[in-house]
């Protein structure tokens, strides 16, 4: 087949693919073309090696690097609130304001503290046994709204009737206890979120805003659009989901799975456990301190990069690289289509 009826069958199998995802997919095949033509071959010789579009979309489909209708099972607003206070009515964000701040305290018997605002959001610990938050607000009447029940403090929240209002909470800063467990599940529309805690779960989405989490406990979970993303010390398991976001992950040993479509992904730990890493157009770089274990890393035209110590098992399928790199104990997968993969 020629270059104009393969591009026919890509458009059709990949139709229900996300648009962002299959641009740099269908991008990448155009460029092949070209450098074939450039170099003597007719189309329907580049046809013939890149395969049939039928099997590249099942291939890309089951190494993880598109699913049909929702990448990635990717990153979700809360609300048509979050969206129009984020990207239409907060582009004032950035003036300069008369700053009002008020602070409140809290007992020390919650067991999460949910957060939902368009603000930036910090959490850090101190020694006494209470929680104090401490917000900023451009009009003073404005209060952060409070709830709690069941052992669970609520703060914040957008209100779908309000939301061609602009927000008037600034910043919210969380201290908690330093022995403290307390689950944090934080919402956030376009405020940047920090978070340095020793010993509690994190839970975090936001649309635009940078996410930076360092905390010592089993989960972390992070959701964003397009804001970077930084995960530190984790020690059980680590999922972050990003569009465009960049992704940086260091920590000891714990499951790490990262999901991206134009976002660079590096993760520096002590040793794999079982790594998980998709992305589309994304560089993609793991360093690993004591080797061990096995990796699996799939590319569709991206150069892989992989430390001698691993067996290298790589073969070909159609136009993805499918390699796998084994030493008998654990797993590390990484896929991306058009982006390097580097691992040492």
């Amino acid at each position: 087949m020629n270059k104009e009826q393969f591009m026919e069958l890509l458009d059709y199998y990949f139709r229900n693919v996300d648009e962002t995802t299959y641009r740099e997919i269908k991008n990448d095949y155009e460029e092949h073309f070209r450098i074939g033509v450039e170099n003597g071959k007719t189309e329907e010789e580049i046809s013939t090696e890149l395969g049939n579009p039928r099997e590249i979309f099942n291939e890309c489909k089951e190494a993880g690097i598109i699913r049909e209708n929702n990448l990635f099972g990717m990153f979700n607003l809360d609300s048509i609130g979050d969206f129009f206070n984020s990207k239409i009515f907060d582009q004032s964000k950035d003036k300069d304001y008369d700053l009002s701040q008020q602070t409140l305290e809290f007992d020390n018997d919650f067991h999460r503290i949910e957060v939902k605002s368009n603000a930036d959001i910090d959490v850090s610990t101190h020694e006494l046994d209470k929680i104090i938050v401490t917000y900023t607000t451009t009009d003073e009447t404005q209060k952060l709204d409070v709830d709690y029940m069941n052992h669970v403090l609520k703060l914040g929240k957008v209100k779908m009737e309000k939301f061609f209002q602009k927000s008037f909470i600034k910043s919210i800063s969380i201290k908690i206890p330093q022995d403290s467990d307390l689950g944090l599940n934080i919402a956030t529309a376009s405020g940047d979120v920090n978070v340095d805690v020793i010993s509690n779960d994190v839970t975090c989405n936001t649309s635009s805003g940078d996410v930076n989490i360092t905390t010592q406990s089993n989960n972390v979970n992070v959701n964003t659009a397009s804001g970077d993303v930084q995960v530190s010390k984790c020690k059980k398991e680590i999922y972050v989901n990003t569009v465009s976001g960049d992704v940086k992950v260091n920590s000891e040993n714990p499951e790490i799975t990262v999901n991206t479509v134009s976002g660079d992904i590096e993760i520096d730990v002590n040793e794999n456990k079982d790594l998980n890493v998709r992305g589309v157009s994304s560089d993609i770089n793991i360093h690993i301190k004591e080797k061990k274990g096995s990796i699996e890393l799939r590319t569709v035209s991206g150069e892989i990069q992989i430390d001698s110590y691993y067996k290298d098992s790589s073969k070909k399928i159609s136009k993805s690289h499918d390699q796998s790199f084994s030493n008998d104990e654990i797993e590390i997968s990484a896929a991306t289509v058009s982006g390097d993969i580097t691992v040492d």
